[in-house]
């Protein structure tokens, strides 16, 4: 298993622009707060990259949606060498998108510009994520309304929260929801809403009952193997890379 930690040194405005310069790999990594995922993808076989959205952690420039959409394409570009020759020269078939809490949002994204995606893991997520962590606004946790199907041209908006119930149609890959019960960040009910959108086909939901917004990956026993699993699934018993977006 090899652990790549990514930092932006520009914020790429506006999405989907050409890229700054390349995210390079840290060299050693942090300390990871999710040590026991790591040990989860290196049973599995698979390889993490992580990375610090701008104005997080060790990237420049300053938080945005739009910006955080854009730094979440840009590290995946760079896990399947598009940048200028660097990175992993993955293919979208060995990469399985995690998305943790806002990091839900520009998961979502990615899987629904990207169809050929392992699969996608949506952890401790909303129908609506993003905006409330960027500017302070939102909705406090409570469902968003349900949202129509979008079309392919959509763009996040830095006034709008990424509308991910709406973008999960658009995905055609497995999914797995990841949610404690007692989240008091991000009501159940949302990955609820999310698993109806999704379908029983391609979806698979761990609901850790008496676990919290932050604990589900450090204490709940039922993540390992229920992640283990999954990564299987959309690996097909086959090796792979893992990209994850951070919280």
């Amino acid at each position: 298993m090899h652990f790549f930690s990514l930092s932006l040194t520009s914020s790429p405005t506006p999405p989907l622009s050409p890229l700054p310069r390349p995210p390079s790999p840290l060299s050693p990594p942090p300390p990871s707060p999710f040590s026991l995922s790591s040990e989860v993808y290196k049973d599995a076989g698979v390889n993490l990259v992580t990375f610090d959205y701008s104005g997080y952690g060790a990237s420049g420039g300053a938080p945005s949606v739009p910006g955080a959409v854009a730094d979440a394409a840009a590290a995946l570009a760079w896990a399947l060498g598009g940048c200028g020759g660097g990175g992993l020269a993955l293919t979208p078939s060995d990469v399985v998108i995690y998305g943790q809490s806002l990091g839900t949002g520009p998961a979502t994204v990615l899987a629904a510009r990207h169809p050929g995606l392992a699969g996608l893991v949506l952890h401790a997520g909303t129908t609506g994520a993003l905006r409330r962590r960027v500017d302070g606004r939102g909705g406090g946790g409570c469902p968003a309304p349900p949202h129509p199907p979008l079309s392919l041209d959509w763009a996040p908006h830095p006034d709008e929260a990424i509308p991910v119930a709406g973008l999960l149609p658009m995905t055609a890959c497995p999914v797995l929801l990841v949610h404690g019960t007692a989240d008091a960040t991000n009501m159940h009910a949302e990955p609820v809403a999310l698993a109806a959108v999704v379908g029983p086909a391609r979806g698979a939901f761990l609901s850790a009952d008496g676990f919290g917004h932050d604990d589900v990956e450090t204490r709940c026993p039922a993540y390992g193997p229920s992640l283990r699993a999954f990564l299987g699934r959309a690996f097909d018993g086959a090796g792979g890379g893992a990209v994850r977006a951070e919280e």
